[in-house]
């Protein structure tokens, strides 16, 4: 029964360990954020919303 738990105990400090491994390497190494900034799609997209919630705004009654 001891060999059976140890297995199991040693089984997922590995896991652990190379989930922490994996997380690391992607995090560091994955794609370079997108500069959003330069995407026309996500600027059209931007401006929508903000129009959006300006007409929210206006429209909502201010309460004191």
């Amino acid at each position: 029964m001891r060999n059976i738990i140890d297995r199991i105990l040693r089984m997922s400090i590995k896991l652990c360990l190379l989930t922490g491994v994996a997380f690391t390497f992607a995090a560091c190494y994955g794609p370079a954020p997108t500069r959003y900034e330069d995407d026309p799609a996500f600027v059209e997209d931007q401006e929508q919303v903000d129009e959006v919630l300006q007409k929210e705004a206006e429209e909502t009654p201010k309460t004191k």
